[in-house]
């Protein structure tokens, strides 16, 4: 089997890195650095959100529950299902948008720079 070039495999390794270790990892290995930061961040906040909406009220049902913790006229915490439901799909959103981003850029051209002409005289 012939071997790919090693720029695809280049090409390839932010994707890789953004897709299962770190959102945003690959757009900073791009050079990237503040778009990379941005989706760190995001994903970082909607993952918090999405973990505090869904476990504080589960931790605090089961002290409810195990330790009885209450008394007359105390309840279990409920649920707020659409909280749940907004987070979960900003963090899915999120992490497809970084993962589309890096694929995108990977498949972009690079940017030819422009020949500057050092040495010549300034004006006529």
């Amino acid at each position: 089997m012939p071997t790919q070039p090693h720029s695809l495999k280049k090409d390839r390794l932010p994707l890789v890195i953004s897709a299962l270790i770190c959102p945003g990892a690959g757009q900073c290995m791009q050079g990237r650095w503040a778009v990379g930061l941005f989706f760190a961040a995001a994903f970082t906040l909607a993952f918090l959100a999405l973990t505090v909406f869904t476990l504080w009220p589960l931790l605090y049902n089961y002290s409810f529950v195990t330790l009885q913790a209450g008394g007359p006229g105390v309840t279990p915490l409920p649920y707020d299902a659409r909280q749940i439901l907004i987070c979960l799909a900003l963090t899915v959103l999120l992490y497809l948008w970084n993962v589309a981003d890096i694929f995108w850029r990977a498949r972009r051209p690079p940017l030819r720079r422009i020949p500057t002409c050092t040495g010549l005289p300034n004006g006529p």
